[in-house]
């Protein structure tokens, strides 16, 4: 969710920057897999600004979602982190 509203913040700072239309406000859409053990993993899903509650779906856990938990760290730190 941090990664989603960074990245409306920074398309935010170059719209101003160049004088560009901003981008639309974060609408609180993603989702987090979260770690349930050593080869366990559930999917949360969420609109997290809707009204008039958030709306949440959790998926899993499994041994796949474990193993897409990974390759999603894998991507950003290789994103954030690598030359």
């Amino acid at each position: 969710m941090a990664e989603l509203q960074g990245t409306r913040v920074a398309r935010a700072i170059a719209a101003e920057l160049r004088s560009g239309e901003p981008p639309p406000p974060f609408d609180g859409t993603g989702s987090c897999p979260i770690e349930l053990g050593e080869d366990s993993a559930a999917l949360v899903e969420g609109r997290w600004y809707a009204e008039p509650a958030p709306v949440v779906t959790i998926t899993g856990p499994s041994p796949e979602l474990a193993a897409a938990k990974t390759q999603f760290e894998a991507v950003r730190l290789g994103r954030w982190f690598e030359d």
